[in-house]
């Protein structure tokens, strides 16, 4: 939803900032990212996916 896009970021902030290692890749999706498809590089998300489909796609080129 559209107004949890400040949590989505802080949350990401906070994940970026700690001691976990390696560090996951962050993938969003949902409305809010669908209706502005560049919003996943402003809150720091590694990427966007529209649809499941497109997620699966997604995972397969960081896998390689």
């Amino acid at each position: 939803m559209t107004f949890h896009i400040n949590a989505v970021r802080q949350l990401i902030l906070a994940l970026r900032g700690s001691n976990i290692a390696p560090l996951p890749k962050i993938l969003v999706g949902g409305h809010a990212f669908r209706l502005a498809p560049e919003l996943w590089r402003d809150v720091g998300a590694d990427g966007f996916a529209k649809d499941s489909l497109e997620t699966i796609e997604l995972l397969k080129r960081w896998r390689q």
